[in-house]
């Protein structure tokens, strides 16, 4: 008679061979390609993200940087036009049209006034604010430039932010 013993299996070896231990469920094995694929795809797709956000945040800058320089120059144009007729006995004959153009040309700009030395508004296209104190309408908040300016200039301006509906 030949006495065959029946061997225990030996959990820790089925186990690592991804056999599930006795009595539980069997053990999912996902594959090394699979792993290395998801894991490629996964840094691709933060790389392209994280390089895509980078060029938007550049380019917003530059084009921020362009319309302040563009406002600085109008600003400049329109304070030359200007220093004859703040000279003069009535300085808003010659203002408030040049100001009254300028916004109608230019649709984007919410506010166009020319102030004197004692910041009283002398230019507007509203008559009834000239030799008052400038009030800013709601949404209009004063910035800093960060342009460089000539000596004498100061580097204020009005950024008007709507509402979104």
């Amino acid at each position: 008679m030949i006495n065959v013993t029946k061997k225990e299996p030996n959990s820790v070896v089925e186990d690592q061979q991804g056999l599930a231990p006795p009595g539980g469920p069997p053990r999912k094995i996902i594959s090394m390609r699979f792993i290395i694929s998801a894991v490629t795809v996964s840094l691709i797709a933060v790389a392209v993200v994280g390089f895509g956000s980078l060029a938007e945040r550049n380019t917003r800058r530059t084009l921020s940087q362009e319309i302040e320089s563009r406002l600085i120059l109008e600003a400049r144009n329109l304070a030359s036009s200007s220093t004859d007729a703040l000279l003069s006995d009535f300085p808003e004959l010659t203002l408030c049209p040049l100001v009254s153009e300028i916004q109608q040309k230019r649709d984007e700009l919410a506010l166009v006034a020319v102030l004197d030395h004692e910041q009283k508004v002398q230019g507007h296209i509203d008559l009834q604010v000239l030799d008052k104190d400038l009030h800013l309408t709601e949404g209009m908040e004063p910035r800093e430039t960060a342009n460089v300016l000539r000596p004498g200039e100061k580097g204020t301006y009005l950024l008007h932010l709507p509402h979104l509906k």
